[in-house]
């Protein structure tokens, strides 16, 4: 799976993930720091990688059910601590290393997992 943080993403969670052997990118270091939703959306889509982000504006399922998207997992953490997020994020991705989560929403809270696809296909 190839991952696109936003920038709401921390950059040692980043550099963390990177460690873990996760292809991942982080939109500051894409040149696009500040970019709109649309655009750091698109730029996910043009590389083929999932998004994963804090922001709940990309997870309308009205709106991500009228096309395709190469995925978006939503993180819901109540304790944002980067020992928290880094220890709960690394368990729950484990579990889609090899997955296409393409039309696929994935929300990862602090005790569940949830996995919905966005697109009838």
């Amino acid at each position: 799976m190839h991952i696109l943080a936003d920038e709401n993403i921390q950059q040692p969670t980043v550099r963390f993930l990177q460690e873990q052997g996760w292809d991942i990118r982080w939109i500051p270091d894409e040149g696009l720091a500040g970019a709109d939703d649309a655009r750091v959306f698109e730029h996910a889509q043009n590389d083929r990688r999932a998004l994963l982000t804090y922001n709940a504006d990309f997870v309308d399922l009205r709106t991500l059910s009228a096309f395709h998207h190469s995925g978006i997992i939503r993180l819901r953490f109540s304790n944002q601590r980067t020992e928290f997020v880094h220890t709960h994020l690394a368990a729950a991705l484990k579990q889609f290393r090899h997955e296409d989560l393409s039309d696929t929403l994935v929300t990862i809270a602090d005790d569940r997992i949830r996995v919905r696809k966005t697109h009838p296909d």
